[in-house]
């Protein structure tokens, strides 16, 4: 193992802390789409300083949950199914 890389060798598997950033980005980006109107995303981006490619991956993750979680609670749970609406409104005109 790589210095600066966490394993965890019962699961067969190592991450490195450059790659764990790139996930903590994406998953910031993902619920700056969620949460965020376009001009403080905006905002957001620029302060976290992602590339292109970090914030597409939180685009593609806030579109999959959004579509995802749609049908699953249009009829359990109006207020998640507004949500991912909303979701998959903003990530489309982003």
């Amino acid at each position: 193992m790589r210095p600066g890389a966490s394993a965890r060798p019962e699961a067969g598997w190592a991450v490195e802390r450059e790659e764990a950033s790139c996930v903590d980005q994406q998953s910031w980006c993902s619920c700056c789409l969620r949460l965020l109107p376009s001009g403080a995303r905006e905002l957001f981006r620029v302060e976290l300083d992602v590339d292109d490619d970090i914030w597409a991956r939180g685009r593609g993750w806030a579109l999959c949950t959004g579509l995802v979680a749609l049908p699953y609670y249009k009829e359990t749970n109006p207020i998640f199914a507004e949500n991912a609406r909303y979701r998959i409104g903003e990530v489309l005109a982003d």
